[in-house]
Order: structure tokens, then sequence, then C-alpha cells
């Protein structure tokens, strides 16, 4: 038998015996009691529940080795200090903002965006990386006979000493 609610409350008339019930998910919202058994003997049961807004888990994990100082997380309003490779919230469905401050002389990637919880845990993956050394830009030093040559993946930069005696052209 399936009862309609038609507001806070239910009832309805059942004669003696043993009864066993569910009660569903209302939108994103869970009973606190969500199934069992009830005997009713001549006299008024009452069930008493709250439905609380359902909250999954989000996990913002630093890949890689960790560095030994704190980094910071904020996720919608709250922000909360981290000494660990990882830190948890647990929030409703919807779409949040995020940010995250890596320890000095580092930066995280992603440091920024949106996520959407959509009835499930959900994981953030993070890297930091020290600063001045770009994940997405590989270089390679290399000395050749008194100039330093430092390759990027969009220039390449010479530098060396001018030569006495020597006449520069410039283009």
């Amino acid at each position: 038998m399936t009862l309609p609610a038609n507001g806070s409350w239910v009832s309805t008339y059942l004669a003696n015996g043993s009864y066993t019930f569910a009660i569903p998910n209302v939108a994103d919202y869970v009973p606190s009691l969500r199934d069992g058994a009830l005997t009713v003997a001549g006299g008024n049961l009452e069930i008493r529940l709250l439905f609380q807004r359902a909250a999954f888990e989000v996990t913002f994990q630093v890949l890689g080795a960790s560095p030994s100082t704190s980094w910071q997380v904020r996720l919608a309003n709250a922000t909360v200090r981290v000494l660990a490779s990882a830190t948890e919230f647990a929030e409703p469905n919807g779409t949040y903002t995020f940010d995250v401050q890596a320890p000095a002389g580092y930066y995280a990637d992603p440091s920024h965006g949106n996520l959407t919880i959509l009835g499930g845990a959900l994981t953030v993956h993070e890297t930091f990386s020290p600063v001045g050394i770009p994940l997405s830009d590989p270089w390679v030093p290399a000395v050749v006979i008194g100039a330093a040559i430092s390759f990027t993946a969009a220039a390449v930069y010479l530098v060396g000493r001018r030569q006495p005696g020597r006449r520069e052209e410039g283009p």
C-alpha cells in the first residue's frame, strides 16, 4: 500500500497486525529512517522522520608527493587549511566554485574552477609544481662554449658575451 503525503504528515487506519514499511527519498532529501517494521495492537502509532538534504563526498587529492607545508581549499563558502595529501567536503547536489592555494613556492593545477555534484562522490585531482617550471612547458638548460641556450615550447634564447672588436649587426 502506498500512502500519499499531503504536507508534513501522513496518516492511515490499519487493522491490528504486523507491517513493514519503506520510505523513499524525496527529491534531494533522504529520510532518517528508510524502512522498518511496526505492530498495530489496538492503539495509535507514530513514526517520526527527519528528512535531510543528501550530501555527497567531494575529495581534493594531491597527486605525487605532497609538500610538507599546508595548503588551502575553498569549496563554495567553506575554506579549510590542509596538512595532508587530501581533504574532504560533504555537499548536496549542485554546481560549486572552488579555489586551491598551493604551499609557498608551488602552484596548483587546477587552481580554481567549477564542479557539479550529481548524486555521487567526486574527486578533484590536484598537482603542486614548483613555481617557475610549468607542467606544460618543459625546459632543458644547456651550455655551449660561452653561451647558455634555453629551450621552451615557443622560442630559443641565446645569451652570451660580446667579444671585443667584433661588430654586432641587428635585424
